[in-house]
């Protein structure tokens, strides 16, 4: 039988990804789970993560190209990353653009400053990463929404949809008029991003 499991969420900030707090006694604020169900919310699944060391990008494997970025930028533009453990990897400034990061656990990973035009993030875990805000759902589509900074800009991934803040509510706007909850969403997104990660323009 599993033993229970005691855990807590913390967020950062309000609205944002936060952190679990576990321990297999009750402590304040806790609530009881299985492993079982904890477990994806802690950036582990059932099903066999792909290790970074047996991904192949452009010659070289993904374990290598992590060992890269600690020293210039890693080019895994269009990678097929898809279900890739890079739990806590350090992708900072690294250039993901049009990769394919579904299903991938990036749980505690620092994506702050990386390239994520085109990337597909869909079913992504992306607990406590760092660089990053999700949000959603919105829209008609009840679509799930990413924010990160890019030279030190602010972009939105919306589906096929990426821009900054004011092409993002632009093209919310044509489609949903103005003051929409979708544009709300994106200014308290942007807000948040400001806030958490500074720099931003």
């Amino acid at each position: 039988m599993t033993p229970p499991l005691f855990a807590r969420y913390t967020p950062d900030i309000p609205g944002a990804r936060g952190f679990w707090t576990t321990s297999t006694a009750p402590f304040d604020g806790a609530v009881e789970y299985t492993l079982k169900l904890l477990s994806p919310l802690r950036g582990e699944s059932e099903n066999k993560m792909r290790e970074p060391k047996e991904i192949i990008h452009n010659g070289k494997t993904l374990l290598e190209w992590v060992e890269i970025n600690k020293t210039q930028n890693a080019n895994l533009q269009g990678a097929d990353l898809w279900g890739a453990d890079l739990q806590g990897a350090d992708l900072q400034e690294a250039d993901l653009q049009e990769a394919n990061l579904q299903e991938a656990n990036l749980w505690g990973a620092n994506l702050q400053g990386a390239n994520l035009w085109g990337a597909n993030l869909q079913g992504a875990n992306l607990w406590g990463a760092r660089g990053i805000y999700v949000f959603g759902g919105i829209g008609n589509s009840n679509r799930t929404g990413y924010a990160w900074i890019e030279n030190d800009i602010v972009i939105f991934g919306l589906g096929c949809h990426f821009g900054n803040t004011k092409e993002t509510i632009s093209a919310i706007r044509e489609k949903y008029g103005t003051k929409s909850t979708y544009e709300a969403q994106i200014k308290l997104a942007e807000k948040i991003m400001l806030e958490k990660w500074g720099n931003a323009k």
